[in-house]
């Protein structure tokens, strides 16, 4: 390596510690400014707060109950809405926790009373699991009135914390980000002649920070409950933990439904420290079990967060820790495939690079989802079929036939529908081939196989034998909906024309692109810009020196063999979700569309549109495009969400 190099790869850590803490420093200097006695944590006394109850019946049992509270001054009880409690403190307050008691998980509100008479209310949920719970303020106050929803509270202490304390979840996106738009910079020239490295940078950055930055609990995306279960289940296998919080985490949800808006739980980094504790106690008290465990074919969409889970487990770690391993192994498996897949293709290399960026196949990609791993195998078999369509010259050997057979029957073990895709396989020119009946046979062969995989889903589903996947709905009859599908099929067509057309840019352009599961989604000028970029990339991203030109039957044919796929999509769900015969598809999300997305905007690249732009430059610009698009969302959805 030249003296150079060496130098590049040494000043890095120093850029990413400057980034970091220049930063959190810019962040935190109100706290820095504040006077001496307004610093560090300060506990407050319970005895000067005043405890005031709405209902006028029970004026003389609270003055019973006043009395009872000014000789034991270690709890306070509050009784839900309109139950009132005064704290009388003057001075800033930056973070306020309240520790206590409750039944059940609720909300609370803050109210913070400003010198000027003027009011600033913050709301919080109150997480029963953790018996403590804190809020970010940030006000100068005379004094604050906290108010909860609805089940008793017992509250047993107060602290107002004003103390200078790092926050690790901004530091690491912001060293992350900062040593990733340092390697564009610094290795353009080398990124210019590789494209997929470029990609790999961006992909590693801003995916270590979404598998380790994002709450260490679940319920931050789709069916995330259901998949974490199964994960453990299979990494603690054959000694199998059961059932239990700890592992399935079904009282740690990450938020509270309140007035039709998300209520983040673990806002905070004590919140956050708080489940930390909490689940590794739980963790400790849950012994393995000897269970028997029915492999299931979508398990394959397991094996990689199951294996980072394991490790963790092996090494003795803290269950969340074992958790953030899980999403750090399924995102690792994500960005080596879809790297593969951007490195074997020719022409489209920057457009398979675009959808795998994608903010949401990024984010399935760092939580404990399967979807990812069957998007990712996907892309690879787009990659290696298409590039051998366009690429006119070389044969097909046995290795990359297999490659394209094996990635589309895997990515299709965790959701059928992806199969179609492999009949792209029939678009390969007679050159690929030595001879006729070699070319007929291996087409032949193709075909049977998608027929085959496609037939015994749907006969096992109609004879009950396998139930779909993710089937929650108790209003579908899964046979019912078969008979009415086969009955009137031209009714269900226009039922799925409509749907398609109706809402075709909330499912192919908006959601699939920048939505985050419960996080949020990105909208407004980030979201055009990104969508922007990616059309762009579709229709430039077609270099003359290559000579890969696809012709309008080509196109067609592709656009046949997605519209397949997107129709099995519907299909499935229909069957799934929806009672029988209804005209509403029930369990549609637009994630499901990604691993055609790429075969999608293939068809948008014209032959007469060149691109020649500087490819280095050109490389250079799309890769802080995306980080930038990923970066300010991680920012505004995961640390002003959650690591306050």
């Amino acid at each position: 390596m030249r003296k150079s190099s060496i130098i590049k790869w040494i000043v890095l850590p120093l850029v990413m510690a400057a980034v970091m803490f220049g930063v959190e420093v810019c962040c935190q200097l109100p706290l820095l400014r504040l006077k001496a006695e307004e610093k560090g944590d300060i506990v407050l006394d319970m005895s000067t707060f005043q405890h005031e109850t709405a209902a006028e019946e029970e004026e003389e049992s609270y003055e019973d109950d006043a009395e009872e509270e000014s000789e034991d001054d270690t709890a306070i009880t509050l009784s839900g809405e309109g139950d009132l409690l005064t704290i009388p403190y003057t001075g800033y307050v930056h973070e306020l926790t309240l520790y206590g008691t409750t039944s059940s998980g609720q909300y609370y509100n803050v109210t913070c009373v400003m010198e000027d008479g003027s009011t600033y209310t913050v709301r919080s949920a109150y997480l029963e699991s953790l018996n403590e719970d804190s809020i970010i303020l940030d006000r100068q106050v005379i004094g604050l009135v906290v108010e909860f929803s609805m089940w008793d509270v017992t509250l047993t202490g107060a602290t107002i914390h004003n103390g200078f304390c790092l926050n690790w979840n901004r530091m690491l996106l912001t060293g992350l980000s900062a040593a990733c738009l340092y390697l564009l910079i610094v290795f353009r020239k080398a990124f210019g002649k590789k494209q997929e490295l470029a990609f790999l940078t961006v992909a590693l950055c801003m995916g270590l920070f979404l598998s380790i930055g994002l709450p260490t609990n679940t319920s931050l995306t789709f069916d995330d409950q259901t998949h974490s279960s199964r994960i453990f289940l299979l990494s603690t296998w054959p000694n199998t933990v059961t059932t239990g919080d700890a592992y399935l985490l079904d009282s740690l949800s990450w938020s509270l439904n309140v007035e039709s808006t998300a209520l983040h739980r673990l806002d905070t980094q004590r919140d956050e420290a708080a489940l930390f504790r909490a689940m590794s106690t739980k963790s400790e008290d849950i012994e393995d079990v000897p269970t028997e465990v029915h492999w299931s074919f979508s398990d394959v969409g397991y094996l990689a967060p199951a294996l980072g889970a394991k490790l963790g487990r092996m090494l003795g770690l803290p269950f969340p820790v074992q958790l953030i391993l899980a999403r750090v192994f399924n995102m690792l498996f994500y960005v080596l495939v879809s790297y593969a897949a951007v490195k074997k293709l020719q022409r489209f290399k920057m457009t398979m690079a675009c959808v795998a960026l994608y903010p949401g196949a990024m984010y399935q990609a760092c939580v404990l989802s399967y979807d990812s791993t069957g998007t990712a195998l996907c892309f690879l078999g787009l990659a290696l079929v298409m590039d051998a369509i366009m690429d006119r010259k070389t044969r097909l050997t046995w290795q990359r036939a297999l490659g394209i057979a094996l990635c589309f029957v895997l990515g299709s073990l965790t959701k059928i529908v992806y199969i179609p895709m492999l009949l792209l396989t029939l678009l390969l020119p007679a050159s690929k081939f030595d001879t006729k009946a070699q070319k007929v046979g291996f087409k032949v062969m193709m075909v049977v196989l998608t027929v085959a995989v496609v037939g015994a889903m749907a006969i096992s589903v109609a004879g009950g034998s396998v139930a779909l996947q993710d089937t929650k709905s108790d209003v579908a009859d899964t046979a019912g909906q078969f008979a009415f599908i086969f009955g009137h099929p031209l009714t269900y067509l226009e039922y799925f024309f409509t749907t398609v057309f109706g809402n075709f840019q909330f499912y192919f352009i908006d959601t699939v692109r920048t939505l985050w599961g419960y996080a949020g989604e990105c909208t407004g000028f980030l979201s055009w810009l990104h969508l922007g970029l990616a059309a762009f990339t579709a229709f430039t991203d077609n270099e003359e020196s290559l000579n890969q030109q696809l012709d309008w039957k080509k196109r067609l044919a592709m656009l046949i063999f997605a519209g397949m796929s997107i129709g099995m999509v519907f299909t499935t769900l229909y069957v799934a979700f929806s009672p029988v015969g209804v005209n509403d598809f029930g369990g549609v999300q637009a994630r499901y569309f990604l691993p055609v997305m790429p075969l999608l905007l293939m068809l948008l690249s014209p032959e007469g549109i060149k691109n020649r732009m500087n490819r280095q430059g050109w490389t250079l610009a799309f890769s802080i495009l995306n980080l930038m698009v990923l970066g300010w969302m991680s920012y505004t959805l995961v640390c002003c969400q959650y690591f306050l």
